[in-house]
């Protein structure tokens, strides 16, 4: 988990790197080209992300109490909330130059783009008592997960077909489907795969469709842009059927196949370093790519192909030094990361 969990917070900068310029570059090119393929590729990382907590919190081996999540997970994501969107809002003052109160409170209660999942994560947390009777049950976990699968994957690949639009449209809000639709599927998806034994022919299978959902999503999207003749992330949705089949597959990957090397000592400690600092590594790793956009270091400064992952390789060595000097500050590093 700790390794899965470093692959994917360095995931999520190569995809936010590939996409910073990804809606403004001419679809013709080869640079963005470069920015679709990393990009399609990098999809798994939030449900992943999501499916590594699910794993952890909804697993009923484990100890639970409501109050300790409460006094020690919410409290801290809140805290880092409320810390780094005060950062990322005047630091954006100082960037768009427009230094009016509604700007500043409309940037610091929205938060940055990537703030998102620090409260869709405090909402899992929350629902996390009931989530957990359904997933002492496999009956029940499979039943939910295929409600999940139907209402939220299928229905919404098919709100994105225009024939039959209107009509997924209007199933889906007559069923009024919410309780199993949204980011609670991956949340019970990913204690559901770390609980069930596969066999080898299924695991081989799953990586097979990883792979395919990988290629749909970097073929089809390109095919659909250049023939648009603008960019059309729609396959780029994290429910969409293919990014799910991505994410199980690496889910899986990681499960079986990553979790057969054996690490050294050393390694270990490592691991678990980086693995702590991933989450502040994730919220501070955006102020690197204002700087750079700020400086004119961008993915179109040299070969795309190249500029992507040697970009994210600098902001990820960046953020973990500076993530890693503010866990060494007593109490702060408690709260703000």
């Amino acid at each position: 988990m700790d390794v899965l969990r470093i692959f994917a917070v360095f995931s999520m900068m190569l995809l936010h790197v590939a996409g910073s310029l990804w809606s403004k570059t001419d679809v013709a090119t080869a640079d963005w080209q470069a920015f679709n393929i990393y990009d399609s590729f990098a999809r798994f990382c939030v449900p992943v992300f999501i499916m590594l907590s699910g794993a952890m919190f909804l697993d009923n081996s484990r100890e639970f109490s409501m109050k300790k999540v409460l006094k020690k997970n919410v409290l801290r994501l809140a805290c880092a909330f409320v810390f780094w969107s005060l950062i990322y809002s005047v630091v954006m003052m100082c960037v768009t130059k427009n230094y009016t109160f509604e700007y500043w409170i409309e940037s610091f209660l929205c938060g940055r783009y990537h703030l998102w999942f620090v409260p869709a994560i405090i909402g899992l947390y929350l629902v996390t008592p009931f989530l957990r009777r359904i997933t002492a049950d496999k009956k029940l976990t499979e039943y939910f997960l295929l409600l999940w699968l139907i209402f939220c994957s299928v229905f919404g690949l098919l709100k994105r077909i225009p024939a039959v639009a209107d009509i997924a449209n209007g199933v889906s809000s007559d069923f009024q489907m919410y309780f199993v639709t949204g980011y609670t599927g991956y949340f019970v998806l990913g204690y559901y795969l770390c609980s069930k034994e596969l066999s080898p022919k299924s695991r081989k299978i799953i990586y097979a469709l990883g792979i395919l959902g990988f290629l749909i999503t970097a073929v089809v999207t390109s095919v659909w842009s250049r023939s648009k003749g603008t960019p059309i992330k729609s396959l780029y949705n994290n429910f969409m059927p293919n990014v799910l089949l991505q994410s199980v597959a690496v889910m899986t990957f990681f499960r079986y196949e990553v979790s057969r090397i054996r690490w050294s000592e050393k390694q270990l400690k490592i691991i678990t370093k980086i693995s702590a600092l991933s989450f502040g590594m994730y919220l501070f790793h955006d102020l690197i790519n204002i700087l750079f956009a700020q400086i004119g270091f961008t993915t179109l400064t040299y070969n795309a192909f190249l500029s992507v992952p040697c970009n994210t390789l600098i902001i990820f060595a960046i953020s973990l030094a500076v993530t890693y000097g503010i866990s060494k500050i007593p109490y702060i590093n408690r709260y703000i990361i």
